[in-house]
């Protein structure tokens, strides 16, 4: 009788699915609202567009924002958007780690010293 119940308990565990975890408490109303609070992924796009490459040029000179914003007649705070996206792409901190970056990678030519 022994071995018979052995045989049947191997059989039932085989049969009977394992336990799942239970989901997270959340009111049935909102089981995809994570969604909303979640960014969508982006698709990144490393290539500079001609502006952020100008405002690059303008790094590797030794510019401001004042000055960059002069030259290219644009809004300081356009400098500052185009700066973020160029250290975004670059990946990099800093104006000057950019402008290394840049001549690095070719994106901007070395200045031919005479």
């Amino acid at each position: 009788m022994g071995v018979q119940r052995d045989r049947d308990r191997r059989e039932l565990l085989r049969v009977v699915p394992s336990p799942q975890p239970p989901d997270p408490v959340v009111p049935p109303g909102n089981r995809n609202a994570w969604r909303r609070f979640t960014a969508a992924p982006r698709k990144h796009d490393k290539r500079l567009t001609t502006r952020e490459l100008e405002v690059l040029r303008c790094f590797a000179e030794g510019l401001g924002t004042e000055a960059i914003a002069a030259r290219l007649s644009i809004s300081r705070t356009t400098v500052r958007n185009h700066t973020q996206r160029i250290l975004s792409k670059l990946e990099v901190h800093t104006r000057l780690a950019a402008v290394a970056r840049g001549y690095s990678t070719g994106v901007i030519g070395v200045p031919r010293t005479s």
